[in-house]
C-alpha cells in the first residue's frame, strides 16, 4: 500500500492494489462517508436528505410541479413521486391544481413545512460550519468548488 493510502486508510492490513490511485475509488469512498453523514441535520425529523433538498427547492420556488422539481433534482419523476406523497401525507406539502394548465399539478409548501424548512435550514448550515472547521475554510470551499465543477463536466 502506497504511504499516502497508508495514512488516509490506518487500519487497513489489505493490499488495495491501484484502487487508492482511482479518482472513482475515491469518490466512491468519499459518497459513502458523505452518505453517513447527510442526515445528521435531519436526524429526529423523520425527513430525509432528499426531502430536505426538496423542501428547500420548495421554499425558494413555490408553484412548481413535479417534473420540474425532478430535472432539478437529477432525479426521475417517479422517483420523486413517493417523497413528495410521503412530504404531502406529513403535512409539509400541498398540491394544487394549476390556474395556467388543469392537466397540471403546481406543489406548496405548507406552513408546517415552511416552519419544518427554518429549522432544517439552520441544521444544515450549523452542520456544514462545523465540517467547514474540521476541513478548513479554504479546503471545504475548495472542495465545493471542485464538487460543481466535476458535476458540471460530467453531464
Amino acid at each position: 500500500m502506497k504511504d499516502y493510502a497508508k495514512k488516509l486508510m490506518p487500519d487497513q492490513d489489505l493490499d488495495f492494489g491501484i484502487l487508492p490511485d482511482l479518482l472513482c475509488y475515491a469518490l466512491r469512498k468519499a459518497q459513502t462517508s458523505i452518505s453517513e453523514n447527510l442526515n445528521v441535520p435531519t436526524y429526529g425529523l423523520d425527513i430525509s436528505s432528499g426531502q430536505l433538498f426538496l423542501l428547500v427547492l420548495l421554499e425558494a420556488n413555490p408553484g412548481q410541479t413535479a417534473a420540474s422539481l425532478a430535472r432539478a433534482s437529477q432525479m426521475d419523476k417517479s422517483s420523486l413521486t413517493p417523497f413528495l406523497t410521503r412530504l404531502e401525507a406529513q403535512g409539509y406539502v400541498d398540491r394544487m391544481q394549476s390556474r395556467s394548465d388543469k392537466r397540471s399539478l403546481e406543489l406548496y409548501l405548507t406552513d408546517s413545512g415552511r416552519s419544518l424548512v427554518a429549522v432544517l435550514k439552520a441544521r444544515t448550515i450549523a452542520y456544514e460550519a462545523q465540517l467547514s472547521r474540521r476541513m478548513g475554510a479554504e479546503k471545504f470551499t475548495q472542495l465545493r468548488t471542485l464538487l460543481a465543477e466535476a458535476d458540471h463536466l460530467l453531464r
